[in-house]
């Protein structure tokens, strides 16, 4: 094994430490950049040097369990000991039985095959950690039905996220049961809905009622520690800016058509047609962006509104790094066309060094889709600019993606996140619903911070 680092645990991660080994449930809620990872694999060497813990299951997304978890525990002097496996496509049977490690790791996409697998059954697992729990926030999911089943295996959980509520509070439900097993919240959705929610205004969903979100904020805080970049980390400031792009005559008037009469004819002939609302939002956001899918799957070029301005913003930044965010595939097609073959983190292999010239200044554009480059990655290293070709519905995206720039490390004293908005578009609305999914995020946050929690170094379970 190559060299380690000694490791001095910043005062706010010793508190983490100390939280999870003070209860067999718990939940950290930590901005990203703060170093979850380090403090659950502190707290795990404790248990497992102290014989409470012998093998412990990660379930994390397949990048962060390539780079951040092997890469953490070989970097520090107390944790390289410990023994890891990455289970993503191993197939364990009685002939290839389980490698042998004290950490396994598993993306949520195989869970279920794996917890249901007899050979994994029979090697006893203590502990079970959830890396980005949010993941797990649809209680209707496959993921979390079978890992709900299987709980009960598990005398310690931990759950660690940065965005635990990226839509709103609904969305807690199902990863505190992942702690408690309905201790706090219920037993099921309906006691949660039945207990706290009221009927959304269209009828067919549920909101949690503004009088009994202090309730939940109080339920949940004896298992949560909730800790901000604001209070752990001298953090370069944050500019969100909105760039209003104006669309040609024609293109707009092919935009409102589909927002209005939910179809479209393009220049090709080609009759698109959308069966319902959300189907015919869905595409006037692409038209935004300057293409649109045909029924059969291929893209249809419309427009370089969005794409010209990008143009603009690089040549501004002169050769500095600028980190760019696409959310439909004739996105990137069009970037490439105008700006020729920049690089893509979504396209698959050579990631380490495309990240490592990245980083070292050598790459003046990287490209990427949020959602695959959202979690694992720093990409501060020479980068303090970042644009969104449309603004995201999804906030746990978003926010882990602008945090790939926006984190410990960041030696620029501005961060600036650039939104290209085709004027008079849904890209409004999507950019003011994913502001009060911010709001209702923070207030959970920041009422958990608020509210005390018991001294944690008298419950500790060593």
């Amino acid at each position: 094994m190559g060299s380690s680092m000694k490791l001095n645990l910043k005062p706010y991660q010793d508190e983490g430490v100390k939280f999870l080994l003070s209860r067999q449930w718990a939940g950290l809620f930590l901005d990203m950049g703060l170093g979850k990872t380090v403090i659950s694999l502190t707290a795990i060497s404790a248990l497992m040097a102290e014989g409470h813990v012998k093998k412990a299951l990660i379930v994390a997304p397949i990048r962060v369990l390539e780079n951040v978890w092997p890469s953490e525990i070989a970097k520090w002097d107390t944790t390289r000991h410990l023994r890891f496996a990455n289970l993503n496509g191993v197939k364990v049977t009685p002939t290839n039985p389980l490698p042998e490690a004290d950490i396994y790791g598993i993306n949520p996409e195989s869970l279920k095959a794996l917890i249901r697998n007899s050979s994994f059954v029979k090697v006893p697992m203590q502990l079970l950690v959830i890396d980005e729990s949010s993941m797990f926030k649809n209680a209707s999911s496959l993921r979390f039905r079978a890992l709900s089943n299987v709980l009960y295996r598990y005398k310690y959980r931990w759950i660690l996220t940065g965005t635990p509520a990226p839509n709103g509070l609904l969305d807690v439900w199902s990863q505190i049961y992942l702690l408690d097993r309905g201790a706090a919240l219920g037993p099921n959705p309906s006691h949660f809905h039945k207990a706290f929610c009221v009927k959304s205004f269209d009828g067919y969903g549920w909101e949690v009622h503004e009088s009994n979100k202090e309730v939940i904020y109080k339920a949940i805080a004896p298992l949560i520690l909730r800790m901000s970049k604001d209070d752990c980390l001298v953090m370069p400031e944050l500019i969100k800016n909105p760039i209003e792009v104006t669309l040609a005559k024609d293109d707009y008037a092919m935009y409102k058509t589909m927002e209005r009469e939910f179809l479209v004819m393009l220049q090709s002939g080609e009759q698109v047609m959308s069966p319902n609302a959300a189907v015919a939002g869905m595409r006037c956001r692409q038209i935004a962006n300057g293409g649109l899918y045909l029924p059969d799957g291929r893209p249809e070029h419309i427009h370089n509104a969005k794409v010209n301005a990008l143009k603009e913003i690089v040549e501004e930044l002169q050769g500095e790094p600028l980190l760019v965010f696409y959310e439909f595939v004739h996105d990137l097609e069009r970037i490439r066309k105008v700006l020729g073959p920049v690089p893509s983190l979504s396209d698959g292999g050579g990631v380490k060094d495309i990240v490592d010239k990245f980083n070292a200044g050598k790459i003046p554009v990287l490209v990427a889709h949020g959602a695959s480059a959202g979690y694992g990655l720093n990409l501060q290293g020479a980068c303090s600019t970042v644009c969104w070709m449309g603004v995201p519905w999804d906030l746990g995206m978003h926010d882990q993606a602008n945090a790939r720039v926006w984190r410990q490390g960041q030696e620029a004293k501005t961060v600036t996140v650039h939104y290209l908005m085709a004027k008079n578009t849904l890209d409004y609305h999507v950019f003011k619903v994913l502001a009060r999914k911010d709001k209702d995020q923070q207030d959970l946050l920041g009422a958990l911070q608020r509210i005390a929690i018991p001294d944690v170094e008298s419950q500790s379970i060593l």
